[in-house]
């Protein structure tokens, strides 16, 4: 059985050296009524009766997310490259789990190109890539791995947005993602991806998809599989795009799921997918 980590709670001397979870959440439930039409996109997307032609619609009242959504889905990573010439097919195309997740990080503010930590949207297409890749191995659902590795670096831009400073010193002086979650956990009391599924929560995603992201950075016995898929998925996008990265042995990252002589090809097919994608998430 997998233990979920409770809340972390932000100590006083956390709150001291930099802001708490609260600080860091505070404010996010309120972005999406700055644009309106991604508020109701999230509603819908969570909707099992919502139909592909009312997610479309909604979309297309919101002309730059709905040019984002027809680039997401006539980039070469869906092979319909420049085929998809309207809203509702683009929806059919990348699914609703997708939408959503665009929806989330348009109103979250990472659409806009600034005030993102350094590659950001490299990062969180190609654990992206990496995750919809893996999927089948970990019995994940293809779409649900695809938003989980996009989603998973939204926590690192909340907390580079609110502490720039502090944030920037943390990731340049933490060698290994080990080093730079220890550090985070220090100063604010969660890590990225506890952010991100704190965030979720909020906006009402699935909590199988929190639960995910919750565990990915915490050493748990049994996490779920959706959370070892993530480990890897990020192991893999760092080892793609960083050619500083310090390799964990995929058994290590994977508890023996995947040993690491599998590491070539995946890197290549990975590095080959975020390339596929980098246009659609291009600022």
């Amino acid at each position: 059985m997998t233990v979920v980590p409770e809340r972390l709670e932000v100590t006083e001397d956390r709150h001291r050296h930099g802001p708490g979870i609260d600080d860091l959440l505070a404010g996010l439930d309120e972005l999406p009524a700055q644009r309106p039409v991604l508020m109701w996109l999230l509603s819908l997307t969570n909707d099992p009766l919502a139909a592909a032609r009312d997610v479309a619609a909604t979309a297309a009242s919101d002309p730059a997310f709905c040019a984002r959504l027809m680039r997401l889905a006539n980039s070469a990573y869906y092979g319909l490259s420049g085929r998809v010439r309207t809203p509702a097919f683009a929806v059919t195309v990348v699914g609703f789990t997708t939408v959503r997740s665009l929806a989330m990080t348009s109103a979250a503010g990472l659409d806009d190109g600034g005030d993102l930590p350094p590659r950001f949207w490299e990062m969180a297409t190609a654990t992206a890539a990496a995750a919809a890749d893996l999927a089948p191995r970990f019995a994940v659902k293809g779409p649900d791995a695809f938003c989980l590795g996009m989603l998973a670096e939204v926590g690192e831009a909340l907390l580079h947005r609110a502490d720039p400073e502090a944030y920037a010193e943390v990731a340049a002086t933490s060698p290994t993602r080990r080093a730079r979650v220890d550090a985070q956990r220090r100063r604010y009391g969660i890590c990225g991806t506890q952010l991100t599924a704190e965030a979720l929560l909020l906006w009402s995603f699935p909590t199988e998809m929190s639960e995910a992201l919750s565990l990915v950075d915490v050493p748990v016995p049994n996490p779920v599989p959706a959370a070892v898929l993530i480990r890897v998925a990020v192991e893999l996008a760092g080892r793609a795009l960083d050619s500083r990265h310090k390799a964990t042995p995929l058994e290590r990252v994977t508890a023996g799921q995947l040993v690491e002589t599998a590491a070539p090809p995946l890197v290549a097919r990975v590095r080959d997918a975020a390339a596929a994608l980098a246009a659609a998430f291009s600022i």
